[in-house]
């Protein structure tokens, strides 16, 4: 059956807005699938002030309730004034806050954390931030914690037993299917034209001391085509079609058939069906994307950057359409979509 049409499970968002906010690239870990344009290891931070200007400039265009604030990095709880942070948009009353971190920091600290945001840990199997035991702690009956297990290659049943452990404890979980990334100036790398990858060499798992970058589409856009490339064995394969990829679904998925189903997005990059090229794509609308120096985009799209959240910018009216081979974001996934015509 082909999907004609993808919208949020939570109504409420479509009259609100998702921002996505990348506070900064800095980060304590190197993830092998992480590329440099995603983290750094240069301990650059947002300040407390420049951040309050751009909470303020967002209260210009919408009301507090309508904001639904997601931040992210690098890992945003380095920077020293992030509680600040959540505390302030407390303040103003935009209560619809969550941040993703990698577990770095100490129970103390999320338990704080957690009266004024909900959090994702990424839970890294490369590095050992936080440990099972402390998750349960932390999340256990715990409606506003939820925990991606970042299911790495050759790590299948610490995984399964990871799973096991999360279930019984009642935490909420979401399985994230790796995208590998590809070692930056290998000799054996090709290039598009204009400089980017074409192809390459995976970086393998466990190679966290490496630069990584991304494969590219002719046309644009990242290429998530990597399925034939072998990353994955035939039993992690068939354990990632099996198993269910979250304990909860976010999203409304419409067939052609006039079927509907409930999904979590992130079955939807799983099984390789994000791609929305020609559809229309409320990305914009729905959700817009802060990245580290504070412009503002409609997500990881080839669309004009919209101005700059501490100065200024122009808040789109009207959805836009996906020029995009793959939809490299997870959040723009979770937006209003359809087949234009439809």
């Amino acid at each position: 059956m082909k999907i004609i049409k993808i919208e949020p499970l939570d109504k409420n968002m479509q009259n609100n807005v998702k921002i996505e906010w990348h506070l900064g690239l800095f980060c304590n870990n190197n993830c092998s699938y992480c590329t440099d344009a995603n983290h750094n290891d240069i301990p650059k931070h947002l300040s407390f002030e420049k951040f309050k200007i751009g909470i303020n400039n967002l209260l210009n265009n919408f009301k507090p309730e309508q904001l639904h604030i997601e931040i992210t990095g690098g890992e945003p709880t380095l920077n020293p004034k992030f509680l600040d942070m959540l505390k302030y948009m407390n303040f103003k009353n935009i209560k619809n806050i969550s941040f993703t971190t990698n577990g770095c920091m100490s129970l103390g600290y999320y338990k704080k954390a957690l009266e004024y945001s909900k959090i994702t840990i990424s839970y890294h199997m490369e590095y050992n931030n936080i440990s099972i035991e402390d998750i349960i702690k932390l999340g256990k009956n715990n409606k506003r914690l939820k925990i991606h297990i970042m299911f790495l290659p050759g790590t299948l049943e610490r995984t399964k037993n990871i799973i096991e452990i999360l279930s019984k404890n009642t935490v909420k979980y979401i399985i994230r299917r790796i995208r590998p990334s590809y070692y930056k100036d290998h000799i054996a790398n090709e290039y598009w034209s204009d400089g980017r990858l074409k192809s390459g060499i995976i970086v393998k798992p466990f190679d966290t001391s490496c630069i990584s970058v991304l494969l590219q589409t002719e046309n644009s856009g990242t290429d998530h085509s990597e399925s034939n490339q072998k990353y994955y064995s035939e039993e992690e394969l068939k354990f990632l079609e099996n198993v269910p990829k979250a304990t909860y679904n976010d999203c409304l998925i419409y067939y052609s058939d006039g079927s509907i189903k409930e999904l979590n997005r992130n079955d939807i990059t799983a099984n390789k069906l994000n791609q929305f090229k020609g559809w229309v794509c409320y990305a914009g609308v729905e959700m817009l994307r802060i990245g580290e120096n504070g412009e503002l985009t409609v997500g990881k799209c080839e669309q004009p950057s919209l101005g700059n959240i501490f100065g200024k910018f122009k808040i789109p009216k009207e959805p836009c359409v996906c020029n995009n081979d793959w939809c490299c974001s997870i959040t723009n996934i979770h937006t209003t979509k359809f087949i234009k015509g439809i």
